[in-house]
């Protein structure tokens, strides 16, 4: 495929982008009239979540999912140059914004927020990648708080995860993947017997069943 083919790709890959960015207008509008710096903490997360949930879920109708007309594999790519650097900014802002009122007031746990404004947060620092250190100060934090049953399994063992293949290049739970050849394969474990032990732990699902949710392709 050539120059013309991708502009074309392009093409294409624009009518899905707009239909986004317009999908976000409205929800920005209507979501969180009296201004999100003013909205309490939980109404806060919750606004950030669902944004951050819009630009991600905008890869999926790519692929034919919910019923919406797919894109071939060169429109994809393209979608994707449109999208990832409006992610990799939301990501940015919301991890500042969530750091700001974790040093201030420290991590929003069940008790405080809700059990789904405190999945909201998790969402938030899951995402920031761009920010390890942040993401190790929000484990430490979530630490003492999982036994108290302030902050749920399943999200403790996905950050856990996270912070501890970027420091180790090995996970506990087998909550994550890496893209290698096209395909996602399961990133190194720290126990590869009693992973299943340790998932079951934390409410979730074998292996094979967590396998079969992965794209095809990556």
């Amino acid at each position: 495929m050539g120059w013309d083919e991708f502009q074309q790709a392009c093409g294409r890959a624009e009518l899905v982008f707009f239909g986004i960015e317009r999908a976000v207008d409205v929800a920005r509008d209507a979501s969180l009239p009296r201004g999100p710096d003013q909205a309490p903490i939980a109404e806060r997360l919750r606004y950030w979540a669902l944004f951050d949930q819009i630009w991600r879920g905008a890869m999926q109708p790519a692929t034919g999912k919910d019923k919406a007309p797919p894109l071939d594999e060169l429109g994809q790519t393209a979608l994707r140059l449109m999208v990832m650097p409006r992610i990799d900014e939301l990501d940015r802002a919301h991890t500042e914004k969530l750091k700001a009122y974790v040093q201030q007031s420290g991590w929003p746990g069940i008790s405080q927020v809700g059990e789904g404004a405190a999945t909201d947060a998790f969402l938030i620092v899951q995402h920031a990648a761009h920010d390890p250190l942040f993401q190790y100060q929000v484990l430490k934090l979530m630490q003492p708080m999982l036994a108290q049953g302030d902050v749920a399994p399943r999200p403790y063992a996905f950050l856990y995860d996270r912070v501890m293949l970027f420091a180790t290049g090995r996970q506990r739970y087998g909550s994550q993947f890496i893209c290698r050849g096209g395909a996602y394969e399961l990133a190194p474990l720290e126990d590869e017997t009693n992973v299943e032990d340790l998932r079951r732990q934390m409410g979730l699902p074998p292996l094979q069943e967590y396998r079969a949710m992965m794209p095809g392709r990556c």
